[in-house]
Order: C-alpha cells, then structure tokens, then sequence
C-alpha cells in the first residue's frame, strides 16, 4: 500500500488490568475485555507448558471426551477465532502458541489414547487381529487424526508456515522391540484422510472402531478445505457424498433435529442418544461449511437443553446435573450459541459458569477448575447429586480450560469465518499494519484491529504483570515514504516524514524508524491510561 494513499491511526492503549485510570481501547473496533483477555491468557498458558506438563489438563480417564487431544484442539480453534477476527494485527503470540498445540498433538501423551482403545474388549473385537492397529491416524481414528489435520491447516492458513509441509514432519513412534515409527506430512495425512472417506463408502470415517460420530467428521472435512486452498487440490469435494449420506441414515433426526450418538457401522444401526454435546460439537463446525442447515436445526436444539442446565430449582438441579456428561453437554451448548451468534444465550451460560462454577485467576488466565461431583459413569440414568454437594457443578477440563471460554471470546460465525472470508492471500500476505516485537507477559494485547475502509490500525496493551518499566514494541508494514504525526494523550509527540523522526515537545516517549523493516519502533513507559494516535498527514 502506497504511503500517499493511507490514513493511519494507531490508538495504543496502555493500562493496568481492572485500573479505573486505563483508557478504553478505541470504538468500534473489537477489543477483549478482562475476563476475555484473561481466557486467551489462559489458553496461551496451557500451550505454553514444557512437554509432558500437563497442568490444570488431566482428565478423570482416559479415554474420554476430556482427554488431552479434545482439549488442544478446541484451544487451537479458540485462539484461531480471536487471532483471526478479534486482534488479527497481532499475530506473534498466536504463532508460537498455535506451534506449541500442534507440538503437543503429537506427543505420545496424546495419540497414546488410542493404544488403549485398540486394547479394549468392546472395540478389539472389531478389529483384524493380523493387523497392526496402533497407527493413530491410519484408519478407525479420526477424532484424533481429524484434528491433527484440521490445526496444521489452520496452522498454515493463518500463518503461511509451511513447518509441516516437510516430509516426516509429522512422527508417531513407539521405542522398544515391539515398537514402531508412522511418519507422516500435512500432504500425505490429507490424502489418507480424504481415501478414508471414500472407502467408507462416504458413510464416515470411524472415530472407534464401528462408531462413525457425526461431530467428529466435521474436523477432517473443515481441514481439507484448507488443505484444498492451499495445495490447490480438491480432496475436500468428499463432503458432498458424506453430507448426503448423513441425510439418508438420519446423523441428525429430520423430525426432532436431534444428533445421534453414532451411527455402528457393521450392525448398519443408528445408535440414537440425545446430547446437547453432540448437538453443539456437531454444529460449531457444521457452522464452517453448513451454515444454512445449523441455522435450521439449532433453536430446536437449545431449546431442548437451555432450561435443565440451568434450572437451580434444588430437585430439577440434582438430577440434571447427576451426570458426568452435563459439564460436556453444557460448555457445547455455550460455545455452539456463540457460534451461531446467539449472544444472549451464550451470554447466560458464561454467566451461569462465573457465578457456579469456582472460576479462578492463575498467572493472569481465567478459567474453571476441574470439580468432580459424580463418578464417570457415562451409561444409565443420572444419579442425583448427593445433599451434602447440592449446589456444586461438575466441571470437567475441557469445559472448564476451553469451551467456556471459546463461547466467551467467539464474536459470532467465528469457525464459519475462518473457512468461509479468511486464506493465506487475505490474511497472513494482506500486508496490514500490524503491531509486533511485544514483549509477552509483562504486555497484554487486548485490541489489534486494521480497518481497511478508514486505512486505521488500533492497538491497546495492558500490563500483564507487575512490571512498569519501559517497553518497547513495533508498528510493520508501514512506508517510509509518508508524513505521520504521533500524538499521545492528543498531544504532538513524534514526527516521522520521509523516513526521518523528529520527536516534538517535553515527553519520554521516543520512536525510531528502520527503513530495513518497514518498522516504527515505539518506546515507553508502562503506564496506565496512555492512549496514542500515528496519523498520516
């Protein structure tokens, strides 16, 4: 973009968290509030942990649907919305941290699930015992290998990073005698991936062995799409046969618009067990390449579940919530609301979690802690919850790390946008002004948007630890062939003109110019309430 063609603005806000005295980033412009910028603090946390840590993670058993591989991916989705569509001017955190989940995807810790369900009496059965199963992504598995695939797409989308483009960049091996070494890339997986969808004869990949999930055939569909964008192939055009399928067999009742369970394939049997987890998983990424159907069936699923979760009436409460499942069916439906841009109902659920759910602050993230009120029993009806735990909720990981959060931070169509407005051409080659060299914790990003229409980029920072000394950060993609006036708090600081930087007045803000990188440097102190403006002249 020529210099003599932008109008840039830069409103820098800078202010301790909760402070009366911190300005309010600029309108209308999305921003993350407190509580927001504490829920991506946590989840940049979590991917942030040294491997084999697993803190605040470890779910009741294994496997289960708060196992590690659930919880990273819908992490990775997370911060890939507010990345996208709430701060897009700031990617550096975002970058590290989405390497770091798709790091820990691979670990053994994670796909080792799958080892002790290929062990398993009611799944070994349905297995050739000539054959060697332990393979994660092979076949049989793809609410592990559908995920895998969907981030690394995600991943390259956002990023252009083509880290696992490589060949053998993608690793499962088990050392020892009996053990083995899969390697994969994002090429080969797709292509698996896609195969195994034909070889179904489009009824689904198996998420285990003769269980085909409606939600989890969602992943590898949205993850071919980006592969296809990308690579230029068109793998993802599986989607259609798989979508017809899906209709013929009933995955979502015509009727009561309700998900199935799973669809047993072998037994040619629709297993039919209403959840508003199934409903919800299924449509926050139905969302990204169905919107027309979810827009269809989903009143009729909320309408199913919002009253129960959150009745407190004493006896309608117990047994509601006497079952392990309700921590899953309750954080899908809050995130499935946020998707579809049901505020109020989102809304009411995180506010629901706030007052309920023991919410706490650790490191500057925000989050619920795991609680236990019944055992894991999954089948039968629900046990009510003992008189002496009446009024304490069953919070599970995933629930209580992720979809909470992800309904908190999700500005509506948040997943359809990602498959639907944003590519490598738009969004990591767009050649905005974006915000960069942030020195992560001790500043917090909470608004780093670039309007287009107005050429305006608005930033805001917060402290994100006790530190007030001086920082320092960049504003890319600028020309140096341009006037700017930086004004802080309205008044005429600096002067950058054709590549020279004069500063103006008495301040102790300072900025420097590098024609190498096209960069503003801004330094400061970490004050609160400090508000800048860089304008072309």
């Amino acid at each position: 973009m020529k210099a003599s063609n932008l109008v840039l603005l830069v409103a820098l806000v800078i202010g301790a968290l909760g402070s009366a005295q911190a300005a309010s980033p600029l309108a209308p412009y999305p921003s993350l509030d407190k509580k927001q910028l504490g829920a991506v603090r946590h989840l940049i946390e979590l991917a942030n942990l040294p491997p084999g840590s697993w803190q605040f993670m470890e779910p009741e058993s294994v496997p289960s649907n708060d196992a590690y591989q659930f919880q990273i991916a819908f992490a990775s989705y997370a911060l890939a919305v507010v990345q996208s569509q709430v701060t897009p001017a700031y990617r550096e955190m975002y970058h590290q941290a989405f390497r770091n989940l798709i790091r820990k995807m691979l670990q053994r810790d994670v796909w080792g699930m799958w080892l002790a369900v290929v062990e398993a009496p009611e799944f070994k059965k349905y297995l050739d015992p000539a054959k060697d199963w332990r393979d994660p992504v092979r076949e049989k598995n793809i609410m592990y290998s559908g995920h895998v695939l969907q981030m690394i797409s995600l991943y390259e989308t956002l990023y252009d990073d083509r880290e696992f483009d490589a060949p053998g960049s993608i690793v499962f091996e088990l050392p020892g005698d009996k053990g083995f070494r899969h390697t994969y890339d994002h090429q080969s997986l797709a292509k698996l991936i896609a195969e195994q969808f034909i070889r179904s004869d489009y009824v689904g990949i198996q998420c285990e062995p003769d269980r085909v999930f409606t939600e989890c055939n969602q992943h590898p569909i949205l993850g071919l799409m980006q592969f296809d964008q990308i690579h230029g192939t068109d793998l993802s055009e599986v989607r259609h046969r798989f979508w017809q399928k899906a209709e013929e067999l009933g995955y979502i009742d015509p009727e009561t618009h309700r998900t199935m369970l799973f669809y047993a394939v072998l037994e040619k049997e629709r297993v039919n067990f209403p959840l508003a987890a199934s409903d919800g998983w299924t449509g926050i990424m139905l969302d990204g390449w169905n919107r027309e159907f979810v827009d269809k069936v989903y009143p009729t699923q909320r309408d199913a579940e919002l009253s129960a979760l959150i009745d407190t009436d004493p006896e309608h409460w117990r047994v509601r919530w006497g079952k392990s499942q309700v921590s899953e069916d309750f954080g899908f439906l809050a995130a499935y609301a946020a998707e579809v841009g049901d505020r109020a109902t989102a809304q009411r659920l995180v506010d629901y979690a706030d007052q309920h759910f023991a919410p706490r602050w650790v490191n500057g993230g925000y989050f619920y802690p795991r609680h236990t009120v019944v055992g894991e029993e999954y089948e039968g009806p629900p046990r009510p919850v003992p008189a002496n735990m009446l009024g304490q909720h069953q919070v599970g990981p995933q629930t209580g790390n992720v979809l909470v959060n992800f309904a908190r931070l999700n500005p509506g169509h948040g997943i359809w946008n990602l498959y639907n407005k944003i590519s490598v051409a738009t969004f990591p080659h767009s050649g905005d002004p974006e915000v960069v060299e942030v020195r992560y914790p001790e500043v917090q990003i909470t608004q780093a948007y670039y309007d287009k229409a107005a050429r305006r980029l608005a930033v805001a920072m917060v402290p994100g630890t006790d530190y007030q000394g001086r920082i320092s950060f960049g504003i890319r993609n600028l020309s140096g062939e341009g006037r700017y006036v930086v004004t802080v708090d309205g008044a005429e600081k600096v002067l950058l003109e054709q590549g020279n930087v004069r500063t103006l007045g008495r301040h102790t803000f300072e900025a420097t110019w590098s024609a190498a990188s096209q960069e503003l440097k801004l330094d400061c102190t970490l004050a609160s309430g400090r508000t800048v403006v860089v304008e072309e002249q």
